[in-house]
């Protein structure tokens, strides 16, 4: 081109040809005026496009603050995807080929064995979309497949903000004349596909020969998962029991991974009774966006939302100069034929989330059973019309100038518009809403109960929390005072008429849920503040990171870093509030000095009088801050310093348990000149276990024992307690139900996934848990009490029944060595701390006395001391028992003892007299001395004869009364149910 040419200008580009998702990606890149004034007039598929949520939606992402835009977008109706070249995010099935219908394609295959094979489903599975299935061969199989969320119509503000309920099912069986064995794992995982956010494993019971061919589901809802989220990794495998060549082990089906937004979408909801139910509403609500209510249970059933008023489009000099109105409203009532209570909660918020800066509570009357069906309004504000209530408003102080401000602003900008409420829809038509309140139906009757029983309690619908006057894209200040509006249940919602610190503690319980239950328990005023040993931490720092790093805990080098330094300034503020208390007392004594001394009419012109009070109002001013302050950092120190493991002893070895040192091999294998058999048909020969025929009675991972197995179960425990009730043992029968805090207090995770604890249903039984062992109640019996130190060391000895989920189901199915209940004899000591060594003197002594029981009883066994990675949170040294176990054919541990130094005192507040009569913390120690299962396997399998019976140690003969067990007499009962085994 030549110098004295001018350019043309560029042809105009044609977008029509573009398909829809490449113009979509266009026109995110258009300031929204020009979108909604200029682009949307082009033609009728710009329009589509512009009204639905997509364009919105891909602008949100590049721009976090579109929180009000992201949430108005879903008010559109639901958008045709196909249309607009994305695919269907929700309740659609994220897995390619769930049921092999396309063979392996989309799968990740590891073939054991003979590999996976496709197969006509041998019975159906209702709604697959093949009849087909996937078969194991005789050896673990694996198969997986990872799902990009974002490719899958999905976006990162849903996922981070919202967090939907990510849904996995899986359906899994045998065919009828085979077992079966099946595991998944599925993993939430985060953008570099490595880093875990949640995970899911399941190991379900085996499926035996001879069995219905039915399908088994296994499901779980992934909720509150965190921010992150890309990727699902889905994984699971399956194999053959029994080893047979070909395709004959497990099956599985529809596998199934799909995104959900559930009716509670927005909600923490706390699910008294039956829980919280959507319904239809009784009675129509005039001006409502759905005519849908959410409705309780015959409990409280608790429901609340935080709202950041920043995100929906105000600003900071808004609220801080003009304070507009706040305007909530809630609509209430009950069904016909049922009564119900109600109760709300609305605060005002800083920008700390925590103080309060105004609230409004309201406990209605109850509305008794036969009601008219209305609704009936709770109004906060005075904007709208009272309907059967009264208007209640926040103090005169935080209302009255905003009211001033908000109508002459409203007169300043014309005619007024009609309020856009922040709760989206707000009666959970679709997905979500935004307020809060609480309710149950009454109990005044028999009849009125029995009704709420089946959940038909208050009806809550159509809540509203809006400003009221639409000032909404002005402004951009800095942040200072109300910036979050939050509805939590009323204090007291619970139990009404209740007194002041019953409804605090109410109150406390619905906030604290969750996090940690000995910090609640704590919080609530039922033990002791656990008094954590953090000045040993800090002044030996980097022994503390080293040992922290070899036990492989769920806490880090940097976690405890991070712990250290919010316990150092929570000290900095208890110190400062310390001080102010102490010059606070001072004024108080000054002050009443004049009151007394002083006319009153001379007292006000007193310099120093006024001076006084000034000083005295500004150190409330300041104290009120540092209480808010020591609250925050006291909770956040807690909930992470409580995951702390102990000390490690220094000669303990580094790493899992391949590096377990034998200290000592006691006893000689027994020798047998016959086939050995293992315990199980040993003691189904003789008649004396019997753990086959049972899913349908117990479920798996059970067993009975009969006749001499009963008896030998006695023996031992007879035979273990009064040995040790004769070294000073105390005997002692403990509770199986505790609290999770006793648990917690002893190092152990009733909240973990999977809970290795079982949990009492928390909607009946609050926060009650069935021990795994009895180290738990007698921890429990000592908490919060002090022992005189010429008592010790105090020597426990209790037998109990265990109860243990066994979560790593795929280890021993079969047998007596994992199983979910069974009797255990405890030793506990509770000693001194004088010099240090008296809890290791004590654990030399459980371990020399768990040494004399298992030679008396004739076994070969040696002693282990268990690596950093084996000792959990509470131990500082431990040693674990491993008997020789023929039928077997390797060790299996029968016993362990731990040295918990002060880790369980500290947090279960165990205490002693000194000589002078000064507190402090004892040494726990805890060891296994008969644990009845295991030490009957290797009983059973040691002491077999070739005829089949088996001989008595010589130190139970005087329990059981005879030198061997033989077959009984009589004939073993015969099966006669339904599922009789078929003969090919």
């Amino acid at each position: 081109m030549g110098q004295g040419e001018s350019r043309a200008p560029p042809a105009p580009l044609d977008l029509n040809p573009l398909p829809d998702e490449l113009l979509a990606l266009i026109l995110s890149w258009v300031p929204g005026r020009a979108l909604v004034t200029r682009c949307r007039l082009v033609c009728r598929r710009w329009r589509d496009l512009i009204d639905g949520p997509t364009v919105w939606r891909l602008q949100g992402e590049r721009r976090p603050g579109l929180g009000a835009t992201l949430a108005a977008a879903r008010l559109c109706p639901p958008p045709r995807w196909s249309r607009i070249c994305l695919l269907e995010p929700f309740g659609r099935n994220l897995l390619r080929n769930p049921c092999g219908q396309d063979q392996f394609c989309h799968w990740q295959v590891e073939r054991g064995g003979h590999g996976w094979q496709v197969e006509e489903n041998r019975c159906p599975v209702e709604g697959a979309p093949a009849q087909t299935c996937f078969v194991s061969s005789f050896d673990w199989c694996v198969k997986s497949q990872l799902v990009d969320l974002l490719k899958e119509g999905l976006w990162e503000e849903l996922l981070d903000t919202y967090q939907p309920e990510i849904y996995i099912s899986d359906w899994w069986g045998a065919r009828q004349d085979c077992g079966c064995e099946y595991s998944i794992c599925v993993k939430l995982l985060a953008a570099n596909r490595s880093t875990v956010i949640a995970e899911f494993q399941a190991n379900p019971d085996p499926i035996q020969q001879w069995n219905d061919q039915q399908y088994h589901q296994v499901s779980y809802r992934f909720r509150q998962y965190g921010h992150g989220v890309r990727y699902v990794h889905f994984l699971h495998k399956g194999k053959d029991t029994h080893f047979w060549a070909g395709h004959y082990g497990a099956r599985i089906t529809n596998s199934t991974v799909m995104v959900k937004l559930n009716q509670f979408c927005h909600w923490q909801v706390e699910r008294g009774g039956h829980g919280w139910k959507v319904e239809e509403n009784g009675c129509l609500v005039e001006g409502s966006p759905a005519q849908t209510c959410f409705t309780t249970s015959f409990e409280w059933c608790i429901k609340s939302q935080l709202v950041d008023l920043l995100k929906e489009g105000l600003w900071e000099e808004l609220l801080d100069t003009y304070q507009p109105e706040i305007y909530v409203s809630d609509w209430w009532g009950a069904q016909r034929n049922g009564g119900c209570e109600y109760s709300i909660c609305i605060k005002l918020l800083a920008a700390n989330r925590r103080t309060v800066m105004a609230e409004f509570q309201a406990n209605s009357d109850a509305i008794q059973q036969w009601s008219d069906t209305q609704y009936h309004q709770f109004v906060l504000g005075g904007l709208a019309k009272e309907r059967q209530a009264a208007v209640p408003e926040f103090p005169e102080q935080q209302v009255a100038s905003c009211r001033e401000a908000s109508r002459g602003d409203a007169a300043q900008r014309g005619p007024h518009h009609e309020p856009a409420s922040w709760l989206y829809p707000a009666n959970q038509e679709e997905q979500c809403s935004l307020s809060d309140s609480s309710a149950r139906p009454t109990r005044q009757s028999e009849t009125s109960r029995d009704q709420s029983r089946r959940g038909r309690g208050s009806h809550v619908t159509n809540q509203e929390a809006a400003l009221s006057e639409p000032i909404r894209e002005r402004w951009r200040g800095q942040m200072r005072r109300v910036r979050w509006w939050r509805a939590l249940p009323g204090p007291g919602a619970s139990c009404p008429g209740a007194g002041r610190a019953a409804k605090q503690a109410d109150l406390a319980r619905c906030v604290w849920r969750g996090a940690s239950r000995l910090y609640e328990h704590v919080r609530e005023g039922n033990s002791a503040r656990p008094r954590l040993d953090m000045a040993a931490l800090n002044a030996r720092l980097e022994q503390a990171e080293r040992e922290l790093e070899t036990r492989k805990g769920p806490l880090g080098p940097r976690d405890l870093r991070e712990i250290l330094s919010t316990w150092k300034r929570l000290v900095n503020v208890q110190e400062e509030i310390g001080k102010l208390e102490t010059e606070k007392e001072e004024i108080s004594i000054q002050v009443k000095y004049l009151v007394e001394t002083q006319d009153q009419s001379m007292l006000q012109a007193l310099p120093n009088y006024q001076v006084l009070r000034n000083r005295g109002r500004e150190i409330r001013h300041q104290l009120n801050s540092l209480y808010q302050k020591e609250l925050e950092l006291d909770e956040k120190y807690y909930l992470k310093a409580l995951k702390l493991p102990n000390w490690t002893h220094p000669d303990v070895p580094v790493g899992d348990e391949s590096q377990a040192r034998v200290v000592e091999v006691v006893g000689e294998k027994p020798a047998f000149d016959f086939k050995v058999k293992g315990h199980l048909e040993i003691g189904e020969d003789l008649d004396i276990v019997r753990q086959r025929r049972l899913s349908h009675i117990s479920g798996h991972r059970s067993y009975y024992l009969r006749g001499a197995g009963a008896m030998l179960q006695h023996a031992l425990v007879q035979f273990t307690v009064s040995k040790l009730v004769k070294q000073g043992f105390i005997p002692m029968a403990v509770p199986d139900l505790l609290r999770g805090a006793v648990f917690e207090g002893c190092g152990m995770q009733p909240n973990a996934v999977p809970s290795p604890v079982y949990n009492i249903d928390p909607s009946r039984f609050e926060d009650l848990c069935l021990a795994g062992t009895s180290e738990v109640g007698i921890a429990g019996y000592f908490m919060d009490h002090a022992v005189n130190l010429e008592d010790m060391p105090v020597r426990t000895v209790c037998s109990s029944t265990c109860y243990r989920t066994e979560t790593d189901t795929g280890k021993e199915p079969w047998g007596l060595y994992r199983v979910h209940q069974f009797t255990k004899v405890e030793m506990f000591g509770v000693t001194a701390a004088e010099s240090g060594e008296e809890s290791t003197a004590l654990l030399e002594e459980f371990l020399a006395l768990q040494k004399e029981i298992f030679s008396e009883l004739g076994l070969h066994y040696k002693v282990l001391d268990m690596p950093t990675q084996e000792l959990g949170l509470p131990a500082y040294r431990k040693y674990d028992i491993e008997a020789w176990m023929p039928g077997r054919g390797k060790y299996g541990e029968i016993s362990s003892t731990s040295n918990c130094t002060d880790y369980q005192s500290r947090r279960l507040n165990i205490m002693y007299y000194d000589q002078t009569g000064q507190l402090h913390y004892a040494h726990t120690v805890n060891g296994t001395a008969c644990a009845i299962p295991r030490v009957l396997i290797a009983l059973l399998e040691s002491n077999q004869l070739q005829d089949g019976s088996v001989r008595v140690p010589a130190i139970l003969q005087p329990f059981l009364g005879v030198e061997t067990i033989v077959k009984p007499s009589y004939a073993p009962l015969k099966y006669i149910g339904p599922n009789q085994p078929k003969r090919r």
